[in-house]
């Protein structure tokens, strides 16, 4: 009857600890399934992806080669919840940046990225980077963010949502002469709809 008894207990144990690992992965990842998507109040708010891809000239001796391709696409959110402070808007948001080479190459190029922000034909945010230097087969990337501190002139929400513009661009710089013509590409994206969250004085 001992032994019995604590075969028993041993083998409700094991039955205890097991449930207890499997529950809470099967509660998170119903809870992932079932969580709403929907921008952080306070972390990085996708608008774009931009990539960038550098080819070597000696591949094909090709000058069209010269020029970065650049792709840029806009993320699927449309709708961005910020805190309201004092009437007063506080947006952030990211630009996902990167950059590499389709080949090897010894010299390496340099990229800058830009974004604007605008709203009632009013920049809220004007951003470029300093130019970022490619070296690499694999990505490399050069995010922009942009923050509260970083806006030039504030959106007065007051408890109401606007309608914003956006544009972000890259201006590649191969073996350092700067091709404004061929080497930058731009993009006006949707509107974006930034919706103020009130926050208590």
């Amino acid at each position: 009857m001992k032994d019995i008894a604590k075969r028993t207990i041993v083998l409700g144990m094991i039955f205890m600890l097991m449930a207890m690992s499997i529950l809470p992965i099967q509660a998170s990842e119903n809870k992932k399934d079932a969580k709403p998507l929907k921008t952080q109040v306070n972390g990085e708010n996708i608008l774009a992806y931009i990539n960038v891809s550098w080819e070597t000239f000696f591949k094909d001796r090709d000058p069209f080669d010269l020029p970065p391709k650049v792709t840029i696409t806009q993320s699927a959110t449309r709708d961005f919840y910020f805190p309201e402070i004092n009437g007063t808007i506080q947006m952030n948001f990211t630009v996902v940046c990167k950059q590499r080479f389709e080949n090897p190459v010894i010299i390496p190029r340099f990229t800058r990225f830009d974004l604007s922000v605008y709203c009632n034909n009013t920049y809220r945010f004007q951003y470029d980077s300093s130019f970022q230097r490619c070296k690499d087969v694999v990505w490399q990337y050069n995010n922009i963010t942009v923050g509260p501190n970083d806006v030039k002139n504030p959106l007065y929400t007051n408890g109401s949502n606007w309608t914003v513009n956006a544009k972000v661009g890259a201006l590649g710089v191969p073996f350092g002469i700067i091709y404004y013509i061929l080497g930058y590409t731009s993009r006006f994206l949707e509107p974006i709809t930034v919706h103020p969250i009130p926050t208590p004085p």
